[in-house]
């Protein structure tokens, strides 16, 4: 668990955190990234981890992250899960079957955070890098260092980086 004092995260990204809201960031694809975020009066509570399923079969994926997907989402979390796009889909080159599964992976994502009556969006992790301060088009290595340089939380996961992006898009106002 890392603590930040809201004072200097304000002072970073020129915007203010909402107060006593919990937010969690989903970077879904086959090693699905989560970020939960807790705001108290002073500080930002993050906790962070992978969800990955390792087996070819899809359809098991989908069924296993299910009940890992209801463990993570707790009620009254403001849920945001990555959008998905087909960047390279009009050169034909394309991975259709990679874009489904992290396009229905999350789906029931947002299926559940919605069952369980939390607010629930998709957000395309370039626009939540945006409101940080990062070039939406970075690679996910300049997106660790900029973390890391901005509010020193040192990581070395692609996955988990977007979705401490996408928390920190929700917390912000």
């Amino acid at each position: 668990m890392i603590k930040l004092k809201i004072k200097d995260i304000e002072k970073k990204v020129f915007f203010k955190v909402k107060k006593y809201y919990k937010a969690i960031g989903l970077d879904t694809a086959s090693r699905t990234g989560y970020c939960k975020m807790i705001t108290d009066d002073e500080y930002v509570y993050l906790d962070y981890g992978f969800i990955e399923i390792k087996s070819s079969d899809v359809e098991f994926k989908y069924n296993e992250m299910i009940p890992i997907f209801n463990s993570v989402i707790e009620k009254d979390f403001s849920v945001v899960v990555e959008d998905t796009f087909l960047k390279y889909f009009k050169l034909g080159v394309a991975n259709v079957k990679g874009f489904k599964l992290i396009t229905r992976i999350g789906a029931i994502a947002y299926t559940i955070a919605k069952l369980k009556g939390c607010e629930a969006s998709f957000c395309m992790a370039t626009e939540a890098r945006h409101k940080i301060d990062i070039k939406g088009n970075a690679k996910k290595v300049e997106v660790m260092k900029s973390l890391k340089d901005m509010f020193g939380i040192n990581i070395d996961d692609n996955d988990i980086a977007d979705a401490i992006v996408l928390a920190f898009g929700s917390v912000l106002i």
